[in-house]
């Protein structure tokens, strides 16, 4: 429209641009075009030094930006089925013009509410409110609360020390990515890392949570077809490697997970 602009819209896109302003100190950061735009709003890129001249490009994230104001965001249907397919951890940021703070949220806890149901409908996304982490989001539990900011920093921390919140950026948040990118390879068989963490610390690795909506015979066919290709590898070079008491330890297991399900089957047939 000619000589008008909507201030709701101006302030929104004022928000957005400080905000990968301040991801750009950090990051290496390919903002996705408004035409372009179905719910990412940046691909970032960690970097850390490679030489004098140099940095290194390493893992990359999608992130997705909401105003403080914002505390919710909902997801429905196919947006669900979006949100569940997407093939790179995805991050919330949350940034407030008044104090030109940005905050980063992962994940985690959307993860752990897929591995209850992966047939959801519907989420409601929430940066209020504090997660209980040794917990599991419910089945029926559509509120998943993202918990504290991963990474917190503000236009004033950029002009103190950059390289130093470069280098913190870098080792916090790849932490993260790290345990994010496992948890979107296992989530499909029922499986997560779960941890708590503290903003601007690098979390401690936590421990697996295993539970699925899914029908325990497609839980198996999807585990093994991922096992197998790395099984056939493992099998092809393990002549070459020699570690025979590695390979007498899994035949071992193996036979015990078959003795196992001999006679959890026996039991069934008796009690028929």
């Amino acid at each position: 429209m000619p000589t008008f602009r909507g201030t709701n819209l101006r302030s929104g896109d004022l928000a957005e641009a400080t905000a990968l302003l301040l991801l750009q100190q950090v990051a290496l950061v390919a903002p996705v075009p408004r035409t372009e735009d179905v719910g990412i709003d940046a691909i970032v890129t960690l970097h850390r030094e490679f030489d004098q001249r140099r940095l290194i490009a390493e893992d990359s994230l999608f992130v997705q930006i909401k105003s403080a104001s914002v505390d919710c965001v909902e997801y429905s249907a196919d947006e669900v089925k979006w949100l569940y397919e997407l093939d790179l951890p995805l991050f919330y940021a949350s940034f407030d013009m008044a104090s030109c703070q940005i905050s980063l949220f992962c994940a985690q806890q959307i993860a752990e509410a897929f591995i209850t149901n992966h047939d959801r409908k519907k989420l409601h996304i929430r940066f209020d409110g504090e997660p209980d982490m040794a917990d599991i989001v419910g089945a029926t539990d559509d509120i998943v609360r993202l918990g504290p900011p991963v990474m917190a920093w503000n236009i004033s921390d950029c002009s103190t020390d950059r390289k130093v919140l470069r280098e913190k950026f870098y080792a916090v948040v790849k932490a993260h990515v790290r345990i994010q990118k496992k948890n979107l390879e296992f989530r499909s068989v029922g499986r997560v890392e779960n941890y708590s963490w503290r903003p601007n610390e690098v979390p401690r690795d936590g421990t697996w949570k295993t539970t699925s909506t899914k029908p325990k015979g497609e839980i198996l066919a999807e585990a093994y077809e991922r096992m197998m290709p790395y099984f056939l590898i493992w099998v092809l070079e393990l002549p070459f490697a020699g570690n025979w008491k590695h390979a007498r330890d899994v035949v071992s297991l193996m036979e015990k997970a078959r003795i196992l399900c001999e006679r959890r089957n026996a039991d069934e047939i008796s009690q028929k």
